[in-house]
């Protein structure tokens, strides 16, 4: 028997069960443009008020003054949501000291911080410090991200774009989050980095405390002197070091005794550094190996192949490479970006299959591989 839908009363409006509509929540909180249905029904929706808020405030991203205002009133308010959040990501440098002037506890009071008892993961971005630029401070800067030390539930943190005023700033910054598991410093500097006493402000190793001793992976990206690498800045459970340098000189990877993994990146050095690093490095645990390579818009495609052709590793780091008895992997990156990029990227695959075949150690050359990726590295 059929049963018109005229027929039903207008009193019986159909509804969607609790659990299909959770999933219904779900699914929607997965699109990019998700906010304003999710916002829509946690006002409105008695049933899909809470999980909404969960997706709601399970990833914040601040870009604007106002926006940490409104997380910070929020949180002020219904402390229980804090525990909602797990990453955040705050823009510093729009507007900042505006910001401190109108508001004293910019961008977020320390209670709304200590509120956040669920927070994995947070990053910080500034922007350019220059004369007469209404940017951020750096001091308060720091002082506030020292403030998210305190989450013992806090494992990634990220600080990219953001001067240090002092080589040791960087240190204190670090040995304020005893546990963090993964540090990213990402296009950071310092003001002293190019100057030649700016060792005069790194302690003497014997008066390091050591707070890192949690931290098993660092991705060290900062115009900063490789020194600044040396343990036991950064604890003794670093596993994964991925590490880009802007000076010829080297570090001393070799500290890190239990590292499986080392990333290192290529910037404005010429192509044989990494083969003189790898004469730095000695492990007995070590399981990868990956090399970043970037060819600029500038090169030419004769640029590209010499460049391309020296990616072989040969006699030195085969010799180096033999001292790894677990070594599993070497990758060479390549970041290919010029305006023919299509062309340039097929010119470049195939000087890479050439590469693979012709790594002089014959036991080396089943462990490497060449990937090209189109365009420049982050």
């Amino acid at each position: 028997m059929s049963v018109s839908l005229f027929n039903v009363s207008a009193h019986q409006k159909p509804r969607v069960s609790a659990d299909v509509l959770l999933l219904i929540i779900d699914a929607v909180s997965s699109q990019p443009s998700s906010h304003g249905t999710l916002c829509a029904c946690a006002l409105t929706c008695r049933t899909a008020r809470q999980r909404s808020q969960v997706h709601l405030f399970q990833v914040i991203k601040l870009t604007s003054p106002i926006q940490c205002q409104l997380l910070g009133r929020t949180i002020h308010a219904r402390q229980d949501l804090g525990q909602l959040v797990e990453h955040i990501s705050l823009y510093c440098a729009k507007g900042w000291k505006r910001a401190r002037v109108r508001f004293e506890d910019h961008p977020l009071p320390p209670h709304v911080v200590a509120a956040l008892t669920n927070l994995r993961s947070v990053k910080f971005v500034g922007g350019t410090v220059m004369p007469g630029v209404d940017e951020y401070d750096p001091p308060a800067l720091l002082s506030f991200i020292k403030l998210f030390g305190s989450l013992a539930t806090l494992k990634e943190l990220t600080v990219r774009n953001i001067m240090f005023p002092e080589a040791d700033d960087i240190y204190r910054l670090s040995w304020s989050f005893p546990s963090i598991e993964r540090l990213f410093l990402r296009r950071c500097w310092t003001a002293c980095a190019y100057r030649y006493d700016s060792f005069d402000s790194v302690p003497v190793r014997l008066f390091y405390p050591g707070y890192c001793q949690s931290l098993n992976s660092l991705e060290w990206f900062t115009e900063c002197p490789p020194e600044f690498l040396l343990q036991p800045l950064w604890g003794t459970s670093v596993k994964h070091l991925n590490f880009r340098s802007w000076y010829e000189r080297h570090a001393a990877p070799e500290n890190y005794a239990g590292k499986l993994e080392l990333w290192l990146n290529h910037h404005a050095l010429k192509i044989d550094w990494f083969e003189r690093t790898l004469q730095h490095v000695s492990s007995r645990n070590m399981q990868t190996l990956v090399i970043h390579h970037e060819t600029y818009p500038e090169y030419t495609y004769e640029n590209v192949h010499t460049k391309l052709d020296q990616i072989a590793l040969g006699e030195g780091a085969s010799e180096v490479l033999k001292t790894w008895p677990r070594l599993k992997r070497v990758r060479w990156v390549v970041h290919c970006y010029h305006e023919d990029l299509e062309v340039a990227t097929c010119q470049c695959r195939t000087l890479a299959t050439e590469i693979e075949t012709s790594v002089p150690a014959p036991w080396l050359r089943s462990m490497f591989s060449v990937k090209l990726i189109e365009g420049p590295s982050t």
